[in-house]
Protein backbone atom coordinates (compact mmCIF):
# COMPACT_ATOMS: atom_id res chain seq x y z
CA UNK A 1 0.00 0.00 0.00
CA UNK A 2 1.27 3.21 -0.74
CA UNK A 3 1.52 6.13 1.19
CA UNK A 4 -2.17 7.81 1.46
CA UNK A 5 -1.08 11.33 3.03
CA UNK A 6 -3.78 11.78 5.23
CA UNK A 7 -6.50 10.79 2.44
CA UNK A 8 -9.39 8.76 3.98
CA UNK A 9 -8.92 5.02 3.52
CA UNK A 10 -10.24 1.98 4.36
CA UNK A 11 -8.77 -1.11 4.85
CA UNK A 12 -10.98 -4.92 4.15
CA UNK A 13 -8.71 -6.81 6.86
CA UNK A 14 -6.62 -8.11 3.98
CA UNK A 15 -3.16 -8.70 3.31
CA UNK A 16 -0.79 -5.74 2.58
CA UNK A 17 1.99 -4.80 1.15
CA UNK A 18 3.62 -1.34 1.60
CA UNK A 19 5.91 -0.39 -1.20
CA UNK A 20 7.25 2.92 -0.01
CA UNK A 21 7.87 5.36 -3.08
CA UNK A 22 6.11 5.69 -6.71
CA UNK A 23 8.34 3.99 -8.12
CA UNK A 24 7.69 0.38 -6.69
CA UNK A 25 3.94 1.20 -6.87
CA UNK A 26 3.31 -0.38 -10.38
CA UNK A 27 5.32 -3.28 -10.30
CA UNK A 28 4.32 -3.99 -6.87
CA UNK A 29 0.46 -3.87 -8.22
CA UNK A 30 1.32 -5.92 -11.48
CA UNK A 31 2.37 -8.84 -9.46
CA UNK A 32 -0.29 -8.89 -6.94
CA UNK A 33 -2.99 -8.58 -9.98
CA UNK A 34 -1.28 -11.48 -11.66
CA UNK A 35 -0.89 -13.60 -8.62
CA UNK A 36 -4.87 -13.39 -8.12
CA UNK A 37 -6.67 -12.58 -11.52
CA UNK A 38 -6.29 -16.29 -13.10
CA UNK A 39 -7.94 -17.55 -9.93
CA UNK A 40 -11.63 -18.69 -10.22
CA UNK A 41 -13.91 -17.92 -7.35
CA UNK A 42 -15.56 -20.86 -5.31
CA UNK A 43 -19.05 -19.22 -5.06
CA UNK A 44 -21.86 -17.28 -6.57
CA UNK A 45 -23.41 -14.65 -4.54
CA UNK A 46 -26.99 -12.96 -5.60
CA UNK A 47 -27.56 -9.83 -3.33
CA UNK A 48 -30.47 -8.00 -2.22
CA UNK A 49 -30.74 -4.83 0.05
CA UNK A 50 -34.32 -4.84 0.64
CA UNK A 51 -37.03 -5.20 3.72
CA UNK A 52 -37.64 -8.60 5.65
CA UNK A 53 -40.53 -9.68 7.59
CA UNK A 54 -39.45 -8.06 10.96
CA UNK A 55 -40.36 -4.35 8.87
CA UNK A 56 -36.48 -3.71 9.12
CA UNK A 57 -33.53 -2.89 6.22
CA UNK A 58 -32.07 -5.95 5.60
CA UNK A 59 -29.16 -8.03 3.05
CA UNK A 60 -30.60 -10.50 1.51
CA UNK A 61 -27.93 -13.14 0.46
CA UNK A 62 -28.33 -15.98 -1.91
CA UNK A 63 -24.70 -18.50 -2.76
CA UNK A 64 -23.94 -21.06 -4.72
CA UNK A 65 -20.94 -22.83 -4.29
CA UNK A 66 -19.16 -23.71 -7.37
CA UNK A 67 -16.01 -25.01 -5.71
CA UNK A 68 -14.08 -26.44 -2.58
CA UNK A 69 -13.36 -23.54 0.34
CA UNK A 70 -11.24 -25.14 1.97
CA UNK A 71 -10.01 -22.02 4.70
CA UNK A 72 -11.25 -22.02 8.05
CA UNK A 73 -12.70 -18.88 10.10
CA UNK A 74 -14.73 -17.69 7.49
CA UNK A 75 -17.38 -15.06 7.38
CA UNK A 76 -19.84 -12.84 5.71
CA UNK A 77 -18.36 -9.23 5.83
CA UNK A 78 -21.86 -6.95 5.38
CA UNK A 79 -21.00 -3.32 4.18
CA UNK A 80 -23.50 -0.62 3.99
CA UNK A 81 -22.19 2.88 2.35
CA UNK A 82 -23.64 5.89 1.78
CA UNK A 83 -22.91 8.82 -1.11
CA UNK A 84 -20.57 11.13 1.25
CA UNK A 85 -21.29 14.40 -0.65
CA UNK A 86 -24.39 13.80 -2.92
CA UNK A 87 -23.46 15.07 -6.91
CA UNK A 88 -19.87 15.49 -6.60
CA UNK A 89 -17.49 14.51 -9.11
CA UNK A 90 -15.95 12.25 -8.83
CA UNK A 91 -18.68 9.84 -7.42
CA UNK A 92 -17.35 7.24 -5.99
CA UNK A 93 -16.49 8.94 -2.65
CA UNK A 94 -18.96 7.35 0.32
CA UNK A 95 -18.68 6.42 3.94
CA UNK A 96 -19.02 3.41 5.21
CA UNK A 97 -22.18 3.30 7.61
CA UNK A 98 -22.73 0.03 8.66
CA UNK A 99 -19.96 -2.60 8.99
CA UNK A 100 -20.61 -6.28 10.31
CA UNK A 101 -19.70 -9.97 10.08
CA UNK A 102 -21.67 -13.38 10.88
CA UNK A 103 -20.51 -16.76 10.39
CA UNK A 104 -20.03 -18.23 6.75
CA UNK A 105 -20.56 -22.36 6.77
CA UNK A 106 -20.60 -24.00 3.48
CA UNK A 107 -17.69 -25.64 2.27
CA UNK A 108 -18.38 -28.19 -0.73
CA UNK A 109 -19.04 -27.21 -4.04
CA UNK A 110 -22.57 -27.45 -4.81
CA UNK A 111 -23.85 -26.41 -1.31
CA UNK A 112 -26.44 -23.05 -1.43
CA UNK A 113 -27.49 -21.11 1.60
CA UNK A 114 -29.53 -17.97 2.15
CA UNK A 115 -28.06 -15.47 4.82
CA UNK A 116 -29.52 -12.14 6.28
CA UNK A 117 -28.43 -9.61 8.15
CA UNK A 118 -31.41 -7.21 9.20
CA UNK A 119 -30.94 -3.61 10.82
CA UNK A 120 -33.46 -0.70 11.73
CA UNK A 121 -32.24 2.25 9.18
CA UNK A 122 -32.73 5.53 10.98
CA UNK A 123 -34.90 8.79 9.45
CA UNK A 124 -31.23 10.62 8.07
CA UNK A 125 -30.36 7.91 5.67
CA UNK A 126 -30.95 8.36 2.21
CA UNK A 127 -31.93 4.90 0.20
CA UNK A 128 -31.02 6.55 -2.93
CA UNK A 129 -27.27 7.13 -1.97
CA UNK A 130 -26.90 3.72 -0.51
CA UNK A 131 -24.84 0.58 -1.71
CA UNK A 132 -24.55 -2.46 -0.35
CA UNK A 133 -22.21 -4.96 -0.33
CA UNK A 134 -21.95 -8.21 1.01
CA UNK A 135 -18.30 -10.38 1.07
CA UNK A 136 -17.11 -13.93 1.96
CA UNK A 137 -13.70 -13.87 3.31
CA UNK A 138 -11.53 -15.95 5.70
CA UNK A 139 -9.96 -14.65 8.88
CA UNK A 140 -7.34 -16.72 9.15
CA UNK A 141 -3.94 -16.60 6.80
CA UNK A 142 -3.65 -14.32 4.53
CA UNK A 143 -7.46 -12.89 4.82
CA UNK A 144 -8.79 -13.85 1.31
CA UNK A 145 -11.68 -12.40 0.04
CA UNK A 146 -13.55 -15.39 -1.56
CA UNK A 147 -16.23 -13.34 -3.77
CA UNK A 148 -17.91 -10.21 -3.32
CA UNK A 149 -21.29 -8.41 -4.35
CA UNK A 150 -22.29 -5.08 -4.55
CA UNK A 151 -26.31 -4.06 -5.45
CA UNK A 152 -28.54 -1.23 -4.77
CA UNK A 153 -32.01 -1.28 -2.81
CA UNK A 154 -33.77 -3.83 -5.08
CA UNK A 155 -36.94 -4.06 -3.44
CA UNK A 156 -40.75 -2.02 -3.29
CA UNK A 157 -40.96 0.18 -0.29
CA UNK A 158 -43.74 2.41 -0.03
CA UNK A 159 -43.10 6.11 1.76
CA UNK A 160 -44.12 10.10 1.66
CA UNK A 161 -43.88 13.13 2.65
CA UNK A 162 -46.56 15.83 3.64
CA UNK A 163 -46.49 19.65 3.74
CA UNK A 164 -48.09 19.60 7.12
CA UNK A 165 -49.32 17.20 9.88
CA UNK A 166 -51.09 19.40 12.26
CA UNK A 167 -53.75 22.55 11.94
CA UNK A 168 -57.12 23.81 12.10
CA UNK A 169 -59.75 22.63 9.90
CA UNK A 170 -60.15 23.01 6.47
CA UNK A 171 -56.58 21.52 6.83
CA UNK A 172 -54.86 21.02 3.56
CA UNK A 173 -52.16 18.42 3.05
CA UNK A 174 -50.05 17.50 0.18
CA UNK A 175 -48.88 14.04 0.25
CA UNK A 176 -45.79 12.99 -2.02
CA UNK A 177 -44.76 9.83 -2.43
CA UNK A 178 -41.08 9.22 -2.15
CA UNK A 179 -41.41 5.38 -2.40
CA UNK A 180 -38.77 2.89 -3.88
CA UNK A 181 -38.53 1.96 -6.98
CA UNK A 182 -38.01 5.38 -8.13
CA UNK A 183 -39.56 4.20 -11.42
CA UNK A 184 -41.77 1.49 -12.46
CA UNK A 185 -44.61 1.87 -9.97
CA UNK A 186 -47.77 1.17 -11.22
CA UNK A 187 -50.10 2.15 -9.14
CA UNK A 188 -50.58 4.47 -5.97
CA UNK A 189 -53.23 4.13 -3.37
CA UNK A 190 -53.80 6.29 -0.15
CA UNK A 191 -56.32 5.71 2.58
CA UNK A 192 -56.06 9.42 4.11
CA UNK A 193 -58.36 8.09 6.76
CA UNK A 194 -57.48 5.22 8.48
CA UNK A 195 -61.14 3.51 7.32
CA UNK A 196 -59.59 1.18 5.04
CA UNK A 197 -61.17 2.76 1.95
CA UNK A 198 -58.58 3.85 -0.28
CA UNK A 199 -59.71 7.70 -1.38
CA UNK A 200 -57.13 8.34 -4.17
CA UNK A 201 -54.47 6.64 -6.87
CA UNK A 202 -52.51 9.77 -7.98
CA UNK A 203 -48.68 9.82 -7.22
CA UNK A 204 -48.87 12.67 -5.06
CA UNK A 205 -52.35 13.92 -4.22
CA UNK A 206 -54.01 16.45 -2.44
CA UNK A 207 -56.61 16.28 0.56
CA UNK A 208 -58.72 18.71 2.41
CA UNK A 209 -59.46 17.06 6.02
CA UNK A 210 -62.85 18.97 6.66
CA UNK A 211 -63.73 17.26 10.63
CA UNK A 212 -61.24 17.47 13.18
CA UNK A 213 -59.42 14.42 14.30
CA UNK A 214 -56.84 12.54 14.42
CA UNK A 215 -56.03 10.05 11.25
CA UNK A 216 -53.84 7.43 9.92
CA UNK A 217 -52.78 7.36 6.53
CA UNK A 218 -51.94 4.86 4.53
CA UNK A 219 -49.85 4.35 1.27
CA UNK A 220 -50.05 1.05 -0.74
CA UNK A 221 -47.30 0.77 -3.92
CA UNK A 222 -47.80 -1.60 -6.64
CA UNK A 223 -45.22 -3.09 -8.67
CA UNK A 224 -45.90 -5.82 -11.71
CA UNK A 225 -48.07 -7.55 -9.39
CA UNK A 226 -46.59 -7.02 -6.12
CA UNK A 227 -47.91 -4.85 -3.63
CA UNK A 228 -46.35 -3.47 -0.66
CA UNK A 229 -48.20 -0.61 1.98
CA UNK A 230 -47.23 0.95 5.02
CA UNK A 231 -48.92 3.06 7.54
CA UNK A 232 -48.52 6.48 9.38
CA UNK A 233 -50.51 5.79 13.02
CA UNK A 234 -51.95 9.17 13.84
CA UNK A 235 -50.21 11.29 11.32
CA UNK A 236 -52.58 14.08 10.65
CA UNK A 237 -54.35 15.79 13.53
CA UNK A 238 -57.21 18.70 12.74
CA UNK A 239 -58.20 20.87 15.34
CA UNK A 240 -61.00 23.44 15.77
CA UNK A 241 -59.40 26.20 15.24
CA UNK A 242 -58.99 27.37 19.20
CA UNK A 243 -55.34 27.30 19.35
CA UNK A 244 -53.69 28.07 16.28
CA UNK A 245 -49.77 28.26 15.59
CA UNK A 246 -47.10 27.01 13.42
CA UNK A 247 -47.78 26.49 9.73
CA UNK A 248 -50.71 26.96 7.95
CA UNK A 249 -52.31 25.30 4.91
CA UNK A 250 -56.06 24.59 3.41
CA UNK A 251 -59.04 26.51 3.98
CA UNK A 252 -60.73 28.48 6.87
CA UNK A 253 -64.37 28.31 7.24
CA UNK A 254 -67.55 30.47 9.02
CA UNK A 255 -67.98 26.86 10.47
CA UNK A 256 -64.91 27.01 12.24
CA UNK A 257 -64.96 30.91 12.88
CA UNK A 258 -63.26 32.84 15.08
CA UNK A 259 -59.70 30.97 14.53
CA UNK A 260 -57.38 32.39 17.64
CA UNK A 261 -53.79 32.53 16.78
CA UNK A 262 -51.81 31.83 20.08
CA UNK A 263 -48.17 31.90 18.44
CA UNK A 264 -46.77 32.64 15.66
CA UNK A 265 -47.90 31.30 12.17
CA UNK A 266 -46.60 31.55 8.88
CA UNK A 267 -47.99 29.95 4.83
CA UNK A 268 -44.63 28.22 3.81
CA UNK A 269 -43.44 28.82 -0.17
CA UNK A 270 -45.08 25.56 -1.15
CA UNK A 271 -48.71 26.17 0.58
CA UNK A 272 -51.72 27.92 0.26
CA UNK A 273 -54.19 29.51 2.55
CA UNK A 274 -57.79 30.15 1.39
CA UNK A 275 -59.64 32.93 4.03
CA UNK A 276 -63.74 32.41 3.25
CA UNK A 277 -65.77 35.23 3.87
CA UNK A 278 -67.05 35.58 7.37
CA UNK A 279 -64.27 34.65 9.16
CA UNK A 280 -62.74 35.91 12.00
CA UNK A 281 -58.70 35.65 12.85
CA UNK A 282 -58.30 36.86 16.55
CA UNK A 283 -54.51 37.50 17.20
CA UNK A 284 -53.09 36.72 20.94
CA UNK A 285 -50.69 39.64 21.71
CA UNK A 286 -47.40 40.26 18.90
CA UNK A 287 -47.87 37.18 17.19
CA UNK A 288 -46.99 37.63 13.59
CA UNK A 289 -48.95 36.07 10.36
CA UNK A 290 -45.92 35.61 7.61
CA UNK A 291 -46.71 34.74 4.00
CA UNK A 292 -43.89 33.03 1.98
CA UNK A 293 -46.93 30.79 -0.19
CA UNK A 294 -50.07 32.20 -1.30
CA UNK A 295 -52.65 33.86 1.01
CA UNK A 296 -56.05 34.48 -0.67
CA UNK A 297 -58.73 36.20 1.42
CA UNK A 298 -61.73 36.12 -0.66
CA UNK A 299 -64.26 38.50 1.56
CA UNK A 300 -67.70 39.53 0.00
CA UNK A 301 -69.16 43.47 0.30
CA UNK A 302 -72.30 41.88 -1.61
CA UNK A 303 -73.29 40.27 1.45
CA UNK A 304 -71.70 42.03 4.21
CA UNK A 305 -69.27 39.14 4.72
CA UNK A 306 -65.96 40.53 5.61
CA UNK A 307 -62.70 38.82 6.71
CA UNK A 308 -61.95 40.61 10.49
CA UNK A 309 -58.45 40.25 11.36
CA UNK A 310 -58.47 41.61 15.02
CA UNK A 311 -56.44 41.01 18.30
CA UNK A 312 -57.56 39.92 21.85
CA UNK A 313 -55.27 43.18 23.20
CA UNK A 314 -55.37 46.98 22.57
CA UNK A 315 -53.84 47.72 19.04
Amino acid sequence: MYGVGGIPHSQWNGSTSNVGGGAGTLPAYINLYNSISSQDSPAEMNLELNTNNQGQLAFLLDVTLTGDITTTNNKIVWVLTHDWEPGQSPDYFASVILYEQTPFDLTTSGETGYYEYGFDMPANWDLTKMKAIAMIQTFSGDHKIHQAAITDFTGLLPMFSTNITEGPAYLGVQFNSTSFPQTGIDMWEWDFDGDGTFDSTQENPYHLYTVPGVYDVTLRITVDGETEETTATELITVTDGSAISGDLSGIWVPDFSPYYVTDDVQVSDVDELVIQPGVEMVFSSENLLTVYGSLVASADIATEEPIIFTSDTDW
